[in-house]
């Protein structure tokens, strides 16, 4: 019997890839996610008679968008009589193949084996057995029955419905957690970085860089359609999440364990943004959103001014540099300007100085209503058996925002102010794909700009310098990102051999011009209520001053790899081997200057005491030599007469090597082990403004990153996950340099210095139970233990506050992940309301300390902290409720997370922290006309609307028992000095109005939008 089957037994792999993404902005949400998960409950009809199962196949190829690569020669000899079914699901079509004729679905990662038995075989166990049909047993199995929920469909279709995504999830070697396209659809946001908050144990910073697991800036990595992502900010590395439209999505991944074929440089996670190449059908969309803020529509709104062009996200003359001269020939010239007689250089400068734009006068406008527009476009070609796709998409945005923005530094400065925002963006997308039998290329374009205009108006002391003051600082970001990836997958042979590659380019440009207008009172009662003065003999550029700055960042990315499957145990096997490189090029130029007055014929400076502040910063006053502008770092130091200019330039080149295996055992368990090696060269030149030279800074290292995932399947709905793995966070080039970057909103400097790479030490536990389609309740353990991470410090000063890049010796973290959700049918089972009815959460709890360097620590000889990492939260809560209906819908998010530390310090009291607050969000939508072509979605974002503050544990003005920043919190174990009794805050590093002082106070309002989204 056994000899007679294994003659007559026919095995073919059919193969439901997903299409692999390269880069693109692609579908919105609205329509991509309806349309998936229309795909796979879409009803159809198939009559055939006297067919083969290659007929079967190449049918249902056609008529989904699925890819079926199977051995054609088996399943052509294969006959089936009739097949007719009628109004029927695609997934109910193979169920009725399983229970109606002798096959069998055997489960493999990303695949499915179908077990054909010859009608001979069938017949003889039917006789034996007295059954009319024997459904056959997965030999790999043990006793478990193969069924079609243990099926690994990997597609685009699985990552778009809920349930798919969890299937997928759940086959994954490496731990992660995600959201899937029909979640993206079902959310009220509307770029990524709000889309992140739904994911389990992700937070945001500044509504818009990602923290994972309490981890950010270069603990995180992020990819886009498999290619890594350029740092959006000059100052720091990370990636701006609000620069990529929600509709644009498929689905999100965040990959939170190290695997040999996945980048290293991450610890908290791997942010994996995907995109669509080939759709299920034709479709037009068009989308229209419109909306207000509590805060800001039809409010005083006050700007610099604005044009047409800043409406398309492009600035105009208003935010030009001065032209005629370079800045670099203008330093050379400045030293001399000093001198009254050196008339002709003063002209040159006058020159080149009255061409600085005429920019200066605030202007009030009424806040206008947000405008949101949305085009889409995707073909399914047909070419025989084979198929082209195009997806394109084009989208424009404007928003404008008025936000609470209050300051205080004790002794230092306590400013009210509200931040102006406007800002313009369109993004567009051009994807194209190309599938033919066993291969697919695709090629993915994705364009972004951004035009914001910020202005931050504020009034209040200035305690360092004893005076009252009325001032504005503006600034500009123009940003552009262009990202191209050329992808193929080939499959071949019976076996499956799979050859991957990829190539990337991504470019980032970001100018950012910025001007601070200072005019202050100095409590002279005889003066009049409007009367001003102005100071320009100092270098602080918090008193007045201009900065153009151009960051160009340019990544370069290729990569190939090659697996191998093999039988080992009766069970298939892989083997994977690859390389990756990439070439990263920044070029950072920046030029910073304070205003100042110029000696006059007379040898005396121009007193512009009393004159409004128009009439005091314009472009007459440069031309006539009573104002010109005097070169300054971030924090301030003469920087005149260097040539190079206060930028940076430098590159990274990066070349990995890797192996891995993935090895299935009969007992359930599941094993992914491999080796990463990765060459590693930087090198950065900037200008030091304390040596007053250039510096040139190089690391080179060479790393070899182990990496084991280990996954027991209990049984068909419950894994138990461990893994181990080593991870890098390199220091980024900007933090390699000497560059002292002014923060014109936070009147702060940061800077940069000669960072170590950190190595990362990652052990993680997880237990996964999928009790139904869509649900999943999880449990991680994890640990984490650092060697010289880096974390941005306040550096101790009695003076405006300035922070740096530095080392620690180490850090560790442990923490704890919980996940659930889960519909409702535990209420009443039999009605449909609670089918579609879903609760959602998730917990994050951290716990972590840090060791000081003894170089950076002077608070006593115990350098150890019972703090987190820089960011970090003791707790991130995530919750919601879905309800998705046929014609109606509503989504409920809320969101939480404990106090971190956005400033660190070697000193615990100077710490400063943001508070928790609380977070909802709400969405309605509602399905209009006969075929439910049109979509009414009505959203509410900050639907609490809590003030966000941050804090020291440090004594206030208004707490009279202790001077103003004495600690309310011990220092440092192990110091000298004690905090006198009464004096230490019972609740710790914990808020208490009554120890600690507030520094800072932001609120944004309540936003509330209509979308309307109609499909052709």
């Amino acid at each position: 019997m056994l000899l007679i089957k294994k003659k007559y037994t026919y095995l073919l792999s059919i193969r439901l890839h997903l299409p692999l993404i390269s880069a693109g902005l692609l579908l919105s949400p609205y329509f991509l996610s309806a349309q998936i998960v229309q795909q796979q409950s879409e009803k159809f009809s198939i009559n055939l008679k006297n067919t083969s199962l290659f007929t079967v196949l190449e049918t249902l190829q056609k008529r989904t968008d699925y890819r079926f690569f199977y051995d054609r020669k088996a399943a052509k000899k294969f006959r089936i009589e009739q097949l007719k079914l009628a109004n029927i699901t695609l997934n109910e079509i193979l169920d009725y193949l399983k229970d109606n004729y002798p096959i069998a679905f055997q489960l493999q990662q990303h695949e499915v084996t179908v077990q054909i038995e010859h009608p001979e075989i069938a017949s003889i166990k039917q006789e034996l057995l007295g059954k009319t049909k024997e459904k056959v047993k997965d030999l790999n199995s043990g006793n478990r029955s193969s069924t079609l929920d243990e099926v690994s469909i990997h597609s685009t279709v699985l990552n778009g419905s809920i349930e798919g995504f969890y299937k997928n999830q759940k086959l994954r070697t490496a731990m992660s957690n995600g959201i899937s396209a029909a979640q993206t659809q079902g959310s009220p946001y509307h770029d990524a970085a709000l889309l992140l908050k739904r994911i389990s144990g992700l937070q945001l910073l500044n509504n818009k860089f990602a923290i994972i697991r309490g981890l950010g800036d270069r603990y995180n990595n992020f990819e886009l359609n498999g290619a890594t992502l350029p740092s959006s900010e000059p100052n720091q590395r990370n990636f701006s999440f609000d620069l990529i439209p929600s509709f644009l999505i498929d689905y999100i991944i965040v990959i939170k364990t190290g695997q040999a074929d996945q980048t290293s440089e991450f610890t908290g996670g791997l942010v994996q943004i995907m995109t669509k190449d080939i759709p299920g059908e034709n479709f037009t969309s068009l989308g229209i959103e419109t909306g207000m803020n509590s805060r800001t529509t039809g409010k005083s709104f006050i700007s610099l001014g604005r044009s047409a062009k800043n409406y398309l996200g492009f600035g105009d003359t208003r935010v030009e540099k001065p032209y005629g001269m370079s800045f670099s020939e203008y330093d050379i010239l400045q030293p001399q300007l000093d001198n009254p007689q050196n008339i002709k250089q003063r002209q040159q400068a006058a020159s080149f100085l009255s061409t600085i734009p005429n920019n200066w006068m605030m202007h009030r406008y009424i806040a206008e209503p947000i405008r949101n527009y949305q085009l889409q476009f995707g073909r399914t070609i047909p070419l025989g058996t084979k198929r082209m796709g195009l997806i394109a998409s084009v989208n424009y945005r404007n928003e404008q925002d008025a936000d609470q923005h209050d300051q205080y530094y004790p002794t230092i400065q306590d400013y009210k102010g509200t931040d102006y925002s406007f800002t313009s963006t369109w993004g567009s997308s051009l994807n194209l794909a190309y599938v033919a039998s066993q291969n697919k290329v695709s090629f993915k374009n994705t364009y972004k700009r951004s035009f914001n205009d910020l202005l931050y108006g504020f009034n209040g002391r200035d305690i360092l310098n004893n005076a009252e003051v009325n001032n504005y600082t503006n600034t500009v970001i123009i940003s552009q990102l262009y990202q191209s990836t050329l992808s193929g997958e080939h499959t071949f042979g019976l076996n499956g051999l799979e050859f991957k590659w990829q190539g990337s380019l991504s470019h980032l440009d970001r100018e950012q011009p910025f001007k601070i207008m200072d005019r202050r009172k100095t409590g002279n009662p005889n003066q009049p209520e409007e009367y001003y003065d102005y100071y320009f003999n100092d270098r602080q550029a918090s008193l007045g001053s201009l900065y153009y700055s151009d960051l160009k960042e340019r990544l370069y990315s290729w990569s190939a790899s090659l697996q191998v499957p093999l039988r080992l145990f009766n069970m298939q096997q892989k083997i994977k081997a690859g390389y990756l490189g990439t070439y990263r090029k920044a070029v950072f130029d920046a030029n910073l200057y304070r205003i100042k007055t110029l000696p006059q014929a007379s040898g005396n400076l121009v007193n512009f005491s009393g004159f409004a502040y128009n009439e005091v910063y314009n472009q007459t006053n440069f031309a006539n030599s009573m104002l010109y502008l005097y070169p300054i770092s971030g924090s301030g130091k003469d920087v005149s007469g260097n040539l190079s200019g206060l930028g940076y330039s430098g590159f990274q080149q990066l070349n990995t090597w890797y192996g891995m295996i993935d090895l299935q055992f009969p007992n359930g368990f599941r094993l992914n082990s491999g080796m990463r090696s990765e060459l590693n060269n930087q090198q950065v030149s900037s200008y030091n403004p304390a040596m007053k030279t250039d510096a040139m800074t190089r690391l080179n290292k060479w790393d070899w990153l182990p990496s084991m995932n280990l996954v027991y399947a209990l049984n068909s709905k419950v894994n138990i996950r461990g893994a181990w793995y080593k991870t890098v966070a390199r220091p980024d080039l900007r933090e390699l340099s000497y560059f002292d970057y002014f923060d014109p909103l936070l009147m702060r400097s940061i800077s940069g210095s000669h960072l170590k790479g950190t190595a990362v030490y990652n052990y993680d536990l997880r237990y996964e139970y999928y009790p139904g389609a869509g649900e999943i309740l999880s449990a991680s353990l994890f640990y984490k233990k650092f060697q010289n991470p880096i974390e941005l410090q306040l550096l101790a000063s009695t003076g405006k506050p300035a922070y740096r890049y530095l080392n620690l010796k180490e850090a560790e973290d442990v923490g704890l992940e919980i996940e659930f959700r889960k519909s409702a049918t535990f209420v009443a089972s039999n009605y449909i309301f609670f089918k579609q009815l879903y609760f959602s959460g998730s917990l994050t709890w951290l716990k972590g300390r840090v060791q000081l360097d003894q170089s950076m620590d002077s608070t006593g000889t115990n350098h150890k902290r019972d703090r987190p990492l820089y960011g970090q939260s003791p707790y991130i809560i995530n919750s919601g409720l879905e309800y998705t209906g046929k014609k109606f819908g509503l989504n409920l998010f809320y969101n939480r997370y404990g106090k971190r530390i956005i400033y660190a310090a070697s000193s615990m009291s100077e710490n400063e922290y943001e508070s928790p607050r609380d977070m909802a969000d709400l969405q309605f939508s509602c399905k209009l006309f006969k075929q439910k072509r049109a979509e009414l979605k009505v959203n509410v974002i900050n639907l609490l609307n809590q003030t966000l503050f941050t804090y020291k544990n440090q004594y206030g003005p208004a707490q009279s028992a202790y001077t103003e920043r004495s600690p309310s919190i011990q220092d440092a174990p192990g110091v000298s000095y004690q905090l006198t009794e009464g004096q230490a805050d019972p609740k710790g590093s914990n808020y208490n109005s009554a120890y600690d002082v507030v520094t800072g106070r932001k609120r944004s309002g309540t936003t509330c939008s209509i979308h309307l989204s109609y499909r052709l």
